[in-house]
């Protein structure tokens, strides 16, 4: 097996206003949208984010040790260091993290009232953000897929392949700058200067491909794919620059099984997902899966027909419901097979298969209660550590 590097995204990041350069808004909007806007006043002797009459958060290093990680993790903070973007860059090569989505401070407009400030403070924030983001250029793609559970958990049918190569050159159209047909009606993007990158943008567009059909649109639009599964042997594509796979499942300790708690609780999300794609594509099909009867008699009993879409996903990848807790009771050893669920030698078995088929990355989508712990051992088992 030759040395990969994977590259790690960390995708539930935060810059939150305690740890805002004061200037953000103060240095970027009209002055007579200054005091509306979230500045620092010193009140009392303390520096406090203030917006109109409003107190917002003290701006003080012990506001930063209590809220910040890297204070936890014992690294100095002065306050800005999480938005300053080389001390963020050099952070996140420290520890391994290629890309990071990061969510700002700007929920409920904080407290700005007047909507002409408050245009001002949207417009205030987007041109720091394009600042901060243009620091490290390239880490962004975006991903298109036909609707599983999006759509589905909301009651309606994934889309029709069609209907979704037409939307990705629709986008495309967009960020070139060009008008673009969408429902009948010409569209463009109109923002005026300052409120958004100028056109062109190049961003990846990557596509979800499933079946022929799903590869066919896949090789006319997109830049790239993500797949459930390793790359077939038939299907490539020199325009695709990305080539991710879509991992779950839990790495094993010595002496785990499927009869372990934290296994059933990690493997268990991803595992009873089949059931939940199952019920949505054949239903008669689960009789012949283990528990697969019960689970669906108890879905039906749970909401009258139009809503059993909701109990179907309930708890998607991300825990295991009482409906879905005796799947696993029956399912037994089968929950081994969910996903790249194995000991480390076998992680690193099936990271080799995936860079022999041409994958650049995987996307590992970790679940259970303790998230930290599967993604330090399944980071282990990849670079071979421990």
């Amino acid at each position: 097996m030759s040395t990969v590097t994977w590259p790690i995204y960390s995708a539930d990041d935060h810059l939150d206003l305690w740890a805002m350069p004061e200037d953000v808004w103060s240095a970027r909007v009209p002055n007579k949208y200054v005091a509306s806007c979230p500045h620092v006043e010193v009140i009392d002797n303390t520096p406090w984010w203030v917006a109109g009459e409003r107190r917002l958060m003290p701006r003080t290093e012990a506001t930063s040790a209590r809220l910040s990680a890297i204070a936890r993790a014992g690294e100095s903070d002065d306050i800005e260091r999480i938005s300053t973007p080389e001390l963020r860059l050099r952070d996140m090569e420290r520890d391994g993290v290629f890309a990071s989505v990061i969510y700002g401070p700007i929920g409920g407009a904080m407290g700005v009232d007047d909507p002409e400030a408050r245009a001002e403070f949207f417009r205030a924030w987007n041109d720091f953000a394009a600042d901060y983001s243009a620091t490290a250029p390239g880490r962004l793609a975006v991903t298109f897929g036909t609707g599983f559970t999006a759509r589905l958990a909301m009651g309606r049918k994934a889309m029709r392949w069609a209907d979704l190569a037409r939307y990705v050159e629709q986008v495309r159209a967009l960020l070139r700058g060009d008008t673009a047909e969408i429902d009948g009606a010409r569209c463009e993007l109109i923002y005026s200067p300052g409120f958004g990158p100028p056109r062109p943008i190049d961003v990846p567009l990557l596509v979800a491909p499933a079946g022929p059909k799903g590869f066919a649109v896949a090789h006319e639009v997109a830049d790239g794919v993500v797949l459930v599964g390793l790359p077939p042997e038939d299907e490539s594509d020199p325009r695709w620059k990305t080539l991710a796979v879509l991992v779950n499942g839990t790495v094993l300790d010595p002496g785990e099984d499927e009869t372990s708690e934290r296994v059933r609780e990690a493997a268990g999300p991803w595992f009873v997902t089949g059931y939940h794609a199952m019920y949505e594509w054949a239903p008669a099909a689960l009789d012949g899966m283990p528990g697969g009867s019960e689970w669906r008699a108890g879905v039906e009993a749970a909401r009258p027909e139009g809503e059993r879409h909701l109990a179907v996903h309930e708890g998607h990848v991300v825990t295991v419901t009482e409906r879905d807790r005796p799947v696993l009771d029956a399912a037994g050893p089968a929950i081994l097979g969910s996903g790249w669920t194995g000991d480390r030698a076998a992680v690193r078995s099936r990271l080799a298969q995936a860079e022999e088929r041409g994958a650049t990355e995987v996307i590992y989508t970790p679940a259970g209660p303790d998230i930290p712990r599967e993604l330090e051992a399944f980071a282990a088992a990849a670079t071979g550590d421990g």
